[in-house]
């Protein structure tokens, strides 16, 4: 189980472990990625956080020697995290409990 502390200081970032901005992915482009601004995921002003673990096993498989911790996607004005479903999160200090995000 994975602890993951993030922080907001003008910019996302994450402690002792690997953030990967997938953004610019062209694999990204698949998703509706409004699926993912939902109140439910909401854990701040313009931020969401969801638990999923396709896009963890899939990045294993495309770039196996690549650690990747959690992973961040910009849209609309929106920072989106998202974080293996076996990890515990926090944000600027207080625990979050993200909601499961389902692609099918």
């Amino acid at each position: 189980m994975v602890i993951l502390k993030f922080w907001n200081e003008g910019e996302i970032r994450l402690d002792d472990y690997v953030l990967v901005n997938i953004t610019e992915d062209k694999r990204t482009s698949l998703l509706n990625k409004n699926s993912f601004l939902e109140d439910k995921y909401r854990i701040d002003k313009d931020v969401y956080m969801v638990k999923n673990d396709l896009f963890f096993t899939m990045s294993k498989i495309l770039a196996p020697k690549e650690k990747i911790d959690s992973m961040i996607l910009y849209h609309s004005n929106s920072s989106i995290l998202i974080i293996p479903t076996k990890s515990h999160a926090f944000w600027n200090g207080k625990p979050v409990e993200p909601e499961k995000y389902k692609i099918i």
